[in-house]
Parts: C-alpha cells; structure tokens; sequence
C-alpha cells in the first residue's frame, strides 16, 4: 500500500479536476482513471464494500439529468417544448440542458468514487494519525463517522443474508422490521464496545494540564487571531486602501493560530507502533498528484479556455482539449497502474 499522504494527495488532485470542470473530455478521462483505481484498491482491501454508495450516486446522476434539463431552457439546439403554462418545467428542453445536466451529476459520480477508492487504500487507522495532535478530538469522531457506512453495510447485508437463510423474504416495507431491529442492536452493541475499548486504553489521559490562567491565555490568543484574520480579509476584499495592510493582518493571525495549534499538539503524547516509509511508489504517486495539481491550479493562465466548459450561448458546444492537461490527468492512474503490476508480478512469482 502506499503512503497514506501520498493517497491523500492524489484525492485533492482528482478532486481538483473533478470540481474544477465540467469539460467531458477532461471528465471522461478522469472517470477512467478514478474508477482503475478503485478496482485496483479492492484488490488490497476486498472488505471494503462502497458499492451501495456508488450506486446511490448513480442514482442520483440519473435525477440530475432530467432536473436539469427542465429546468434550464437555454441553448441552441432544441430537442422539444412543453407549454409554457406548466410552471418550471414549460418552455424549450435543449441539448445543452442535458449535457450539462450529464456532467454535473458525472461529477459528483466522480466525488464519490474517488473518496470510496481513498477509504479502500487508508483505513480509519491511518486517517487518524494522519490528524494533527491539536485535532485529535476530532479525528477520532471524523475516524468513526467515515467508517459508519461501510461497516453498517456490511453489518446489514450479514444480518440480510442470516434471516434468507431463516426463511424470510423481502417483499415491502413491513419486511423491514426483522432486518432494522438486529441493525440498531448491533450498532449500539459497537458503540457500547467502542466505548470501554477507549476508556480501557486510557483514551484523553496523555495531555499535559494547564492552569486556569494558561487554559483562558490560548483561548484569547484564538480569539485574537481568528479576528486577525477575518479583519485582514475584509480590509484586502473591501477596501482598496488597506490591501496591504489587510494582507500582512491575515498573515500574522495565521501564523498565531498555526502557534497556539503546534504548541497545544506538543501537550499530546502520541505513541506509535507502526513506522510509515515513503518508498519509491509513494514518492511517485505523490510527485504526480502534486503535478496534476499545479497543472490544473494554472491552466487558465497558459491555455485559451482552461478547465472553464460551459455549453449554454456565448459558449461552445464542442469542449477544448489540451493535450497537456489530459496527460496531467492521466498521471493520477499511477496508483492502480502500480498496483496492477505489483498484483502480476506476485501472480508471476507464485506459478514460478
């Protein structure tokens, strides 16, 4: 497996490209790369099922569709017209209508697929250490929340499995109540175990104390510099007098707060009893992501349309295609690319 930052880094990159364009040729390109990589992390992690997910995420991509295109009635090209009297949905379905209808929900497919591919590759382990100590709190609750899904689907398809073997067949919303009730029971069961397993490991007994005195000196010291910050913003967007000012205001608050942050992680004790190794595969997917990310960050500075697509008058139908940029986008499929050879190797090895 990789190097959970480097995995962390090529999720911003495709999320960057996945937001950032609705060209479908970037998208198209992207979809490809996303979904290689999820089949590929499967492989390493066959527990983990998102497929419900992704389903749900089709499912919406379809709504999408026809919501867009009856409620959007701009475009050239007319593919019929409903009565004007019909509220919302009266007026000219267009072609362009449906295709950005197409590729708004395409890009939200893409979201989810990428995050199912990051929560197949890092478990809830590696996202928690990869929290700053400052944030430990919240990245034990961000830890459990990103693990609920795939465990309650697991959880109910094992319980659906035992009650077909009982006999019990799914025929309407009545038939639900011998699958909820063991669902809820066994996820108050895991919450309740999760719970003496934290208190049993000593779990918010490895910070240093502070006085009162020094406890109320960080508090007004993040007051201070969040309205360091938010000051200095609104003197660099609203007055044109205090650009600069406003600029060097946001900065210090920045660097306070990034001071009080270090300084309360370093009262964390955290121990580790597993080292992470950046080899030579993680340093490539992430010097590729990193890559995608610049390119992506400032195409609209050396290319003509950049990401922007955007099919309705003045624009074009016919996306741009930058050479440059779909290649930027093909890097990211570095990841399943690697797996899949490490996968044939193996397979190699083991006839041998």
């Amino acid at each position: 497996m990789y190097h959970p930052l480097a995995f962390s880094l090529w999720v911003v990159a495709a999320a960057a490209v996945a937001l950032g364009t609705r060209n479908p040729l970037y998208l198209g390109l992207l979809f490809v790369v996303i979904w290689l990589t999820y089949r590929a992390a499967r492989q390493y992690n066959p527990r983990s099922n998102w497929g419900s997910i992704i389903k749900l995420g089709l499912w919406v991509w379809g709504i999408t569709i026809p919501f867009n295109a009856l409620s959007a009635h701009m475009g050239r090209y007319v593919l019929f017209t409903l009565p004007r009297a019909w509220p919302i949905v009266g007026g000219p379905v267009t072609a362009e209508g449906v295709l950005f209808g197409f590729l708004s929900g395409l890009s939200l497919v893409l979201l989810l697929t990428m995050f199912a591919a990051f929560n197949t590759a890092v478990d809830q382990y590696q996202l928690l250490r990869l929290v700053p100590s400052a944030f430990y709190h919240a990245g034990m609750i961000a830890s459990i929340a990103v693990t609920f899904i795939p465990v309650m689907t697991s959880t109910f398809e094992e319980i659906r499995q035992a009650q077909m073997l009982r006999g019990h067949r799914f025929r309407g919303i009545r038939d639900l109540l011998p699958l909820v009730a063991p669902l809820l029971a066994s996820a108050l069961e895991r919450s309740i175990q999760l719970a003496e397993a934290m208190e049993a490991r000593g779990y918010g007994g490895s910070i240093q104390p502070l006085s009162a005195r020094a406890n109320l000196s960080l508090q007004l010291g993040l007051l201070l510099a969040l309205i360091a910050m938010i000051a200095g913003l609104f003197l660099r967007v609203y007055s044109p007098q205090g650009y600069s000012i406003g600029g060097a205001l946001a900065m210090a608050g920045a660097a306070l707060l990034i001071g009080i942050l270090w300084f309360q992680g370093r009262r964390v004790k955290r121990s580790h009893y597993k080292v992470w190794h950046w080899d030579r595969a993680s340093l490539l997917v992430a010097l590729s992501s990193v890559i995608t990310l610049a390119v992506t960050l400032t195409a609209d500075r050396w290319t003509a349309s950049g990401l922007v697509y955007y099919p309705y008058p003045p624009g074009d139908l016919i996306p741009a295609f930058e050479p440059l940029l779909a290649a930027a986008i093909l890097l990211l499929a570095l990841p399943a690319v690697a797996w899949y050879a490490r996968s044939a190797q193996g397979a190699v090895a083991h006839a041998v």
